[in-house]
């Protein structure tokens, strides 16, 4: 069997920590590790992970340089052949670890999986979806590629092409690791499966939400557009539309979706 490892950072999520770790723990698959990196939480955290004890749980509560290198040390400590890695407020949705198994077993070439996943509340109530459009790296720079965080699957032979995580990014370091994968691997070899993999929790304290410097998100999207065109390159308005043009053309799925979230959610589902 493939073992999978799944990485998950945290920093004062008590709140939520024990929903995220149940949905792993209780995946029905027994070749796995969950890798959970606490950055020293002060809240009750620490109380609800010292009730665990799992062999297939591994905790590590150490200082670190913020989330992308809590990452790098979940990463470090792998030994799976599957990787992915969902925050502590965030949770799996039921039995998708054999799903997943199942698709990279079929097929051996594939290096990538892509899922759709759902947007709650802290409720837990639906408030929006997301669906994945196929992805390139050109397309990813200019702005058009949709991607679900807790919904993406790689092999650890793909990850190790990759730098891991960059600890200087702070405002959107899943996204450069994703923009680091999707220059290493053939699109014939990523599956976007339509199964609902993970759900994202929208809530105040979450990461996502502290990551809300604009300035330096848009620093760090010119650093990607260079890491693809060069230095010297500036964005096109035109080549965006014609991206997305081509996008809604080449996966209709995706463009229908699109809209069918935005109809019943009122929002758009980018991310």
């Amino acid at each position: 069997m493939t073992k999978f490892s799944i990485i998950t950072i945290s920093k004062n999520q008590g709140k939520f920590i024990k929903k995220c770790i149940d949905s792993i723990l209780e995946q029905n698959l027994k070749n796995f590790e969950h890798i959970v990196i606490d950055a020293n939480s002060d809240d009750q955290t620490h109380s609800i992970l010292k009730k665990y004890n799992h062999e297939n749980l591994i905790i590590k509560i150490e200082k670190d340089k913020g989330a992308a290198d809590g990452l790098n040390k979940g990463f470090a400590l792998s030994k799976g052949k599957i990787l992915c890695f969902i925050n502590s407020d965030d949770y799996l949705l039921p039995k998708i670890l054999n799903q997943i198994e199942n698709e990279f077993s079929k097929n051996t070439k594939l290096e990538m999986i892509i899922t759709p996943g759902i947007i709650v509340n802290e409720k837990e109530r639906v408030i929006n979806k997301v669906y994945p459009s196929f992805p390139t790296p050109k397309k990813y720079v200019y702005g058009i590629c949709t991607f679900f965080q807790q919904g993406i699957f790689f092999k650890s032979d793909l990850f190790n092409k990759t730098n891991g995580f960059n600890v200087s990014n702070k405002t959107n370091w899943d996204g450069e690791l994703f923009l680091d994968l999707l220059k290493n691997v053939s699109k014939e070899n990523i599956l976007r499966l339509d199964i609902e993999s993970a759900a994202f929790k929208m809530h105040a304290g979450s990461i996502t939400s502290l990551k809300n410097n604009e300035v330096e998100y848009e620093i760090n999207q010119r650093r990607l557009f260079n890491k693809i065109y060069g230095l010297k390159a500036k964005k096109s308005q035109i080549k965006k539309y014609l991206f997305f043009l081509t996008q809604i053309l080449t996966d209709p799925k995706w463009f229908y979706h699109k809209v069918l979230y935005l109809i019943k959610y009122g929002r758009l589902n980018t991310k």
